[in-house]
């Protein structure tokens, strides 16, 4: 049986600590199997279900990669890491690792990969290579005289690759940075600064003063997951 560890002032977990609704409290090592826990952002919890394969590496074991399936994703967010900001939401996930290693050890850190799609022979390049342009969505393709910007219609993306749908060919050479001149973004900028927009947007709602707040009769509606 191993207690729990608490990350701030508060005292450590033992017999007669007060706990919080839902705080972890101790956990029971088990021989039988291991089980990776990671915590999810709301904006890809649509994408993650039970059963789908996942690779897990341990921070203790460099070069070994180990295979796993999710077997857990939780209803509700994690409210340990909602009580220091109340603005993230992340959900508690379990894979148990079907491939577990004897030196294996309860609370080493790892990292895991959630494999939710595959998708066979398709062209993709590197995020910072696609760019916005109004409704345009570009690459720039380096030829054997000149630069040509092309537009290209884009598939799946995650924070490192993007699927090319149409507009390039396997073998092109694009730009990982716009030629001078270009006043556009890259899809990751985009991305990124319409994050920091609405972190920047709830935070000044949540610092108005009351009166400032609009006020209005309740009305039935759907709420926010």
């Amino acid at each position: 049986m191993v207690y729990a560890q608490r990350d701030n002032d508060e005292p450590q977990i033992q017999e007669g600590t007060e706990i919080r609704e839902r705080e972890e409290i101790l956990s029971i090592p088990s021989s039988d199997g291991v089980i990776a826990q990671v915590k999810l952002h709301e904006s890809v919890l649509e994408q993650v279900q039970v059963g789908q394969p996942c690779v897990v590496k341990v921070d203790a074991l460099p070069g070994a990669v180990f295979e796993g399936r999710v077997s857990f994703v939780a209803m509700l967010p994690d409210q340990n890491m909602r009580w220091m900001n109340p603005n993230l939401r992340l959900y508690r996930t379990e894979a148990t690792i079907t491939s577990a290693s004897p030196r294996m050890r309860p609370g080493m850190s790892c990292s895991v990969e959630i494999l939710i799609e595959e998708i066979p022979d398709t062209v993709y390049v590197p995020v910072q290579c696609v760019f916005q342009d109004r409704d345009r969505t570009l690459c720039f393709v380096s030829g054997e005289d000149e630069i040509e910007k092309r537009d290209v219609r884009v598939g799946r993306a995650n924070d490192l690759w993007v699927q090319i749908l149409a507009g390039l060919a396997e073998g092109e050479t694009v730009l990982l940075s716009p030629p001078p001149g270009y006043a556009g973004g890259s899809l990751g900028a985009k991305r990124a600064q319409k994050e920091a927009e609405k972190e920047a947007e709830k935070e000044a709602e949540r610092a108005k003063p009351e009166k400032e707040r609009p006020q209005g009769d309740a009305s039935s509606g759907s709420g926010s997951h």
